[in-house]
Formats: structure tokens, sequence, C-alpha cells
């Protein structure tokens, strides 16, 4: 708690109040409180955690699928709350109406220009879409709160706090295993000098638990090394599939029967076609970031037009501008060659970049892949928006 109210006993509460009600309009609008019940455990990947969570209750007989692409993070929650929807629906609002007080405090930690501050958080108020997917048993409102507040401890210089946060969020959503790996190897090469004391191995160690158990789970049940294998699923259901629709034209439900009865053979030829294999792989991705909401698919269904289409493409064109460009471009216009990247900004780049690059195995997810780094997407446009505000301001008193 004490990551939610550092900076301003009044401010923290108030914001955290407002966001409620905030959500609970937006909740109420697209009636959310009726359809939560029948959307909860509607799709796919819903299902798959319901059933690793009933299988670490005991109540399955045989071991599903799911437990080998399915970490224990997100179906360990589902447990603790007993896998009522009703309950899943609040505790998920709950940490959705956190987001805005960490990207807040986040935000403050970056500058002291306070109009900035409020700028941010009516931009993030803006993507209605992740306040919408608490409906659902799906990932991204869980990891999105953790990937702030992974992001937030890791600006208060809480070192084992930041690595235990994104070992669980690895364990909720397996993308972020390879950010965990950099981050615990620049902890290491960084601080290796006392990293043989007792106390900072033990911290290490317990930071990583998350990490350790589901590598030992993954070993001792499988054979296999690894946290899971939804990477290589995703990229032989979606990616090879998609190669296979864009050069065939046949349906997606044919391609994975193809893919299926034929996946060696078929994976020998694919690979040798870099060109068509990469279009697809580019392709997908400037789908996943050009998309509509994600809650536009099933209740509570966001009404189709103006808002849905063109809002979420426009957010998903600013994702692209704001975190891409200026990182690439801003030091050469404003003459800041001498500008520090800050470490938490470096891991923020990485970590966008990372699921943008991720993104492209995939396709049909709307706005669910990107929604966890949309927050990061605001951060970049305040920070270099509060960059180029101090520059003009010096050059103005100059003048």
């Amino acid at each position: 708690m004490r990551l939610l109210f550092t900076y301003n006993k009044f401010i923290n509460p108030s914001l955290f109040i407002l966001s409620q009600i905030y959500a609970y309009i937006i909740l109420k609008k697209y009636d959310a409180f009726s359809h939560f019940h029948e959307s909860m455990f509607f799709f796919p990947d819903s299902h798959d955690y319901k059933q690793v969570a009933l299988w670490y209750l005991g109540e399955l007989e045989k071991q599903p699928y799911s437990l080998k692409s399915r970490p224990f993070g997100y179906p360990l929650f589902l447990l603790l709350l007993g896998l009522k929807p009703w309950l899943i629906f609040y505790v998920q609002n709950l940490l959705w109406v956190i987001q805005p007080v960490l990207l807040y405090n986040i935000i403050k930690n970056f500058m002291k220009i306070i109009p900035f501050y409020f700028l941010g958080l009516g931009l993030f108020l803006m993507n209605i879409s992740g306040c919408l997917m608490v409906t659902y048993a799906l990932t991204e409102t869980f990891s999105t709160t953790l990937l702030l507040a992974w992001f937030l401890a890791m600006q208060e210089k809480k070192e084992y706090l930041s690595l235990f946060i994104l070992a669980f969020l690895s364990c909720v959503k397996p993308v972020f295993f390879n950010i965990f790996l950099i981050q615990t190897i620049h902890h290491l090469f960084v601080n290796y000098k006392v990293l043989l004391q007792k106390s900072r191995i033990l911290k290490l160690i317990f930071a990583s638990s998350p990490i350790l158990y589901q590598v030992g789970f993954m070993s001792y049940y499988f054979g296999i090394f690894h946290i899971s294998i939804i990477g290589s699923d995703t990229i032989k259901n979606y990616l090879l599939s998609s190669y296979i629709m864009n050069t065939t034209n046949i349906q997606y439900e044919t391609a994975k029967l193809i893919i299926d009865q034929y996946e060696p053979l078929l994976k020998s030829y694919i690979y040798k076609d870099i060109l068509g294999l990469s279009y697809v792989f580019l392709k997908n991705i400037w789908n996943n970031i050009f998309t509509y909401a994600f809650p536009s698919i099933f209740p509570p269904r966001l009404e189709y037009g103006l808002f849905t289409v063109k809002f979420y493409k426009i957010y998903g064109f600013l994702l692209f501008i704001l975190i891409c460009l200026p990182f690439i471009f801003l030091n050469f216009f404003l003459h800041l060659k001498n500008l520090k990247i800050k470490k938490e900004l470096f891991y923020m780049y990485l970590c966008v970049y990372w699921i943008l690059f991720s993104s492209g195995i995939t396709f049909w997810q709307a706005d669910r892949i990107l929604l966890p780094i949309y927050p990061f997407a605001v951060i970049a446009l305040i920070y270099w928006l509060s960059i180029l505000y101090k520059k003009l301001s010096k050059m103005l008193i100059s003048i």
C-alpha cells in the first residue's frame, strides 16, 4: 500500500474515489453489471485459466493441456476469489481503479509540472476498453496493474520488489519473462561486488521465487525447462495459420487443421519463405496497433461506429507515434544529445518494443494484446512533452 500513498495523503485517496466513480459510470452505461456473469468465462483463454485452477483444487482427474501453456499466476488469482464471477468482477474493478493512482505517481516521479499529471490521467481514462475488460476472466486488468506497480517500484529504487513483481507478472503473462531475465542480469552485473552477501542472495532468490516455482513445476510434470509453451503454441496456431491463410485464401479453421496434420513438413517449408513469413508477421503487428476495442466482441458490447472503430484506430496510431518516434528523433530535433535516459525509461521502452514485436505472432485479439502497454504510451507522451516544455521555456527566457 505504501506504493499507492507515497506522495500526497489527499490526492491519492481522492483520485482512487474519483476513478471508482468514473468506472461505475462506464460499467453502468454499457450495462456491464448485467452481463459479467455470462461474459466472465466465455472465451477459450478464460476457460483454460479456470481448468488450471480446478486442477490445482484437485477437482480434475486428468491434467488439462492448458497446464503447459497457462502458468500459475492468474489461475491462483481466480482460486483466491473462489472462481466466483461476481467476486472476480469486483476485484478486477478494484485493480483497474488502482491503475490511475499508480499512473499519477509514476508521472509525478518524472516531473513536477502539475497540469501534465492530469493530462496524462485524462488520456489514460479515455481508453474505456481497459475499464470494461474487468468483465472477463482474462489477464489484461491484473497484468496492467502489476506492470504499473513494477514500474513504480523501479522508480522508487526498490530493486528486489520490482524483480518480484516482474517475476510474478511473468507467471501471469509469460511474454514478460524475457524482460525479467534482462532486469535480473542487469541487477547481477551492477551489484556483482556485493552479490555474495547472504542477505542479497536470499532477497534475489525470494524475488525470483515465482519463476523458480513455475520452471520447477514444468520440469517435474512435463520435462520442459521453461515457464510455459504458450509462445510455441501461438506461433503454431496463429502465425503459421495466418501465413497459410495469406498465401492460399483458406479459412482459419481449415489452416489450423492442415497444420495439425502436417506440422513438421509445413514448418520446414514456411520457415524457408522468410519474406512471406516476415510480411505476415509485420502485418499482424500493424493490425494489432490499428485495431478495435476488445469489449466490442461480446457483452458489455460497445456500440460499433465512430467511437469504437475510429477512436481506437486513432488511439493505436498515437501509441505507435508516441512510443516509437520521440525515442528515435526527439534528441536530434531538440539538440538533447547529452540527455541521460533514465533506467526506468529504458525498461519502459524495452517492454513496449518487446510487446509490440511479440504481437506479430498473433491476430484477431483486438486491443487486449497491447492494452497493458497503453499506459506507457501516456507516460512517454507526458515525459517528452515535459522535456519540450522545459526546452521552450529556456529558449523564451533567453530571448
